[in-house]
């Protein structure tokens, strides 16, 4: 039936040429020989239209923890920029240390103990030597001899630069 339909066409179309004016049979003849092209097929659009979605799902999955994180970090820089000074409990007294490290220890203070693991309260300081003055009976002033950044002018610390030194801790004062 498509031969016949082809020929019966093919007629008509020299037919309709000869009255326009003389189109050459060879252009006819491609035109009734041409093919549409079959287009990609369905499976093969599903399976671009996955890998995108997978694509676009791990990329989120990956990027909004890193920017929720470095948002947050961000968010506040102030506090992001403070360091809690450490402090100590001996005795029941919150101890803190203000001052810079000292070469050497004021003459009145001796050895009084090592410093305990929970006195210490995780600063990394447990086994330092506490110094007091014995005429200080309330021990609102000690020295530790502990390891501690090098003073490298009169308010600055470099942290990277290590030394052991004598540290004064203060009893830090209860606010009402």
């Amino acid at each position: 039936m498509e031969g016949v339909f082809k020929s019966w066409w093919f007629e008509n179309a020299l037919f309709a040429c000869h009255a326009m004016g003389e189109i050459d049979s060879k252009y006819i003849e491609e035109a009734m020989d041409y093919k549409k092209k079959k287009g990609k097929s369905v499976w093969l659009n599903l399976g671009i239209a996955a890998a995108c979605l997978c694509f676009v799902l791990i990329t989120a999955r990956v990027i909004i923890p890193v920017y929720r994180d470095q948002y947050s970090r961000n968010k506040n820089t102030e506090a992001a920029d403070t360091v809690k000074a450490p402090v100590i409990t001996i005795m029941g007294k919150n101890y803190l240390a203000p001052d810079m490290p000292v070469d050497e220890l004021p003459a009145e203070y001796h050895y009084l103990r090592d410093l305990t693991a929970e006195e210490a309260n995780r600063t990394g300081l447990a086994g330092s030597r506490i110094y007091v003055d014995p005429q200080d009976e309330d021990m609102s002033v000690i020295y530790l001899y502990q390891e501690c950044g090098t003073p490298v002018s009169e308010n600055t610390v470099d942290n990277t630069k290590r030394q052991w030194a004598y540290v004064k801790w203060t009893v830090l004062e209860e606010e009402d």
